[in-house]
């Protein structure tokens, strides 16, 4: 009696099952999409935004001043910026599945040998550098994959929570890598943080499919605009040149209240330390819900009107800020307790809003060198923005005044958004 086939699927059958899923159910397999594009941006943030998580560490062992080991996060968004662009145009040139998994497998491999070889500070550095080059891949590749398989009516939900798997991968990176540190030494922290990157890429390339593939017999590449080209056309667009310049001054806000309030609610108005970390750490997780939910509520109120709701969004998070400028020393609990939570749930869940409008705006040759082009000029004011906070306040004594030079920007390039947005830009593909 001949032995029956063992009952289980072999890997490569899953992933034949999940290509003619994909190319006969698409209502179905756009939802995992979602789950490989969480899993991917969760797993990729957890070795990104870790390691702000590992400067104490990385201080201590190399015997570092603070300003020395804060250049460790300075590298990797140095290499992002570098990279973005380049990474744009590769995903849509071969497509975000083999471009982000290829990416996230190497930068686990990269944070993987950092580990294993325990080098002097300059070299690590370096590779931290590369890391952040090799990250630059996951967003553009991302935002066209939700773009690629949502219809409208849902991609403003799928955008949102795959924007919230950004934070949810720094709350993690910041809760378990501590301990391995601590426990075990930073590099054991690193090899964590290169394991959870490679299974994030693998997981992705098993089963992601790319879209624009399925209509053809073969894989193909797309015409992509040149970089020159492209910024023509950006700078031509009476929505798009005018939504990426308020984003940047948006980020720049948010990422400046970030870092500062902590300090500016201790100095300024006179609250306990520990309630200001509360308040930090309120507004960051208000944030993730508003990430989650803030596009999704807004395409049921208001369908077909995103840029709209962003403008009304960035108007009423300016407004928030300025309030809080203005707060008189130890102002009630309750009040800052409210103004925070609307301050996280508007300043950082506009950004899923921002960030799918651009993909939609975008030549669909182009969504991912659209989306790159924007989120470049975005890590320049991440960069940027926080030092020349500092420097107002420091150079004049005002929190108000750098407040309100934050939110005068913010509300200047808000105000030349249209109140419409003209069709999406066009080019080559």
């Amino acid at each position: 009696m001949t032995s029956s086939p063992p009952s289980s699927v072999p890997p490569v059958a899953t992933r034949q099952e999940y290509s003619a899923l994909s190319a006969t159910r698409p209502e179905i397999y756009r939802w995992v999409v979602l789950g490989l594009a969480i899993t991917a941006q969760t797993t990729a943030s957890v070795t990104i935004q870790g390691v702000p998580a590992l400067i104490p560490f990385f201080q201590q062992a190399f015997q570092l001043s603070l300003a020395s080991a804060s250049l460790a996060m300075s590298a990797v968004m140095i290499g992002a910026i570098l990279s973005m662009l380049f990474m744009g145009s590769a995903v849509d040139r071969y497509g975000e599945r083999i471009v982000v998994a290829s990416t996230m497998v190497a930068m686990g491999a990269a944070t993987i040998v950092a580990a294993a070889i325990d080098p002097g500070y300059g070299v690590l550095l370096l590779i931290l550098t590369l890391v952040g080059a090799l990250y630059g891949a996951v967003q553009p590749g991302g935002t066209r994959a939700i773009v690629r398989w949502f219809p409208d009516k849902l991609r403003g939900l799928a955008m949102g929570f795959r924007q919230a798997s950004l934070s949810l991968g720094g709350a993690l990176a910041a809760a378990t890598l501590p301990l391995l540190a601590i426990n075990f030494g930073w590099s054991a922290a690193l090899w964590a943080q290169g394991v959870v990157a490679i299974a994030g890429g693998m997981i992705f390339w098993l089963f992601y499919r790319d879209r624009s593939q399925q209509q053809q017999a073969d894989p193909v590449h797309v015409a992509v605009p040149t970089l020159r080209a492209l910024l023509r056309l950006i700078v031509k667009h009476t929505t798009l040149r005018p939504l990426i310049i308020a984003g940047t001054a948006m980020v720049a806000l948010q990422y400046t209240f970030l870092a500062h309030v902590v300090l500016f609610l201790t100095n300024q108005l006179q609250i306990p330390l520990i309630e200001a970390e509360f308040l930090l750490a309120l507004v960051q997780m208000i944030g993730i819900i508003g990430r989650a939910f803030l596009t999704w509520l807004t395409d049921q109120i208001w369908p077909d009107q995103r840029l709209r709701t962003l403008k009304w969004t960035m108007w009423a998070c300016v407004a928030g800020l300025i309030i809080l400028a203005w707060l008189p020393a130890q102002p009630p609990t309750w009040f800052l307790v409210v103004l925070c939570a609307w301050l996280g749930f508007i300043g950082i869940g506009y950004y899923p809003l921002f960030l799918i409008q651009v993909a939609e705006l975008a030549p669909q040759s182009a969504i991912a060198s659209t989306v790159s082009v924007a989120l470049t000029l975005n890590n320049v004011a991440v960069a940027l923005g926080p030092p020349a906070f500092g420097l107002i306040v420091g150079l004049t004594g005002s929190y108000q005044l750098g407040w309100m030079v934050l939110a005068g920007v913010a509300l200047v390039t808000t105000n030349l958004l249209p109140a419409k947005a003209a069709p999406e830009v066009s080019g080559p593909g």
